[in-house]
């Protein structure tokens, strides 16, 4: 049995006589996610004071600390992105692509640099880090080529100046050795 009596929206209404059952909470849950979570919010005056519904109101906003204060400005989001930082000693940057530049953006800064790709990187791309061009190089001091990193990839680097350090190793640095000895050996021997 459902409850006695809905709330406008169709959400159950429970009294201390009603018996709940789960089908009762999943029908619950399903108006929820229908009429909530996906609409947008509104003020007073009926303007849209919040595109997106509650999930994106949650997310954008500034997270507080018990005395009411501003702990971390924009949001869930930032608030993970800031412990994540804190936590591991990374700088967490945005990474975003227009023509051959890729740019990473974190208004902290920081030289411990991770990002997750969200573009490749390709022959004749460059970086720049909060709008200054930089060097890529590995730690090796090679330049870095098309396919040193792909859409999804979590990315580690290190700046030094106006330098990006990428760390490279385990098979594709070992790969990459014998490609170039290789290569080296064929010509040689023409």
């Amino acid at each position: 049995m459902g409850s006695s009596s809905k709330f406008p929206s169709g959400l159950n209404n429970w009294k201390s006589s009603d018996k709940p059952t789960r089908t009762d909470f999943v029908a619950d849950n399903e108006i929820l996610d229908q009429n909530v979570l996906w609409k947008d919010d509104y003020d007073a005056g009926g303007v849209v004071a919040q595109s997106g519904g509650i999930d994106a109101y949650a997310m954008d906003r500034d997270t507080y600390d018990p005395t009411g204060s501003v702990a971390t400005a924009g949001g869930i989001m930032n608030a993970i992105q800031t412990a994540v930082s804190a936590n591991e000693g990374y700088s967490l940057y945005l990474h975003s692509k227009s023509g051959n530049v890729h740019s990473l953006t974190n208004s902290a800064g920081g030289s411990v640099i991770r990002f997750t790709a969200t573009a490749d990187f390709n022959d004749g791309d460059t970086i720049s880090v909060n709008g200054t061009a930089c060097a890529s190089k590995t730690i090796d001091g090679d330049l870095i080529d098309g396919g040193f990193f792909v859409t999804g990839s979590v990315v580690s680097c290190f700046l030094n100046g106006t330098t990006l350090n990428f760390k490279i190793g385990g098979v594709s640095l070992i790969l990459k050795k014998v490609a170039v000895a290789s290569t080296l050996k064929l010509l040689a021997a023409a």
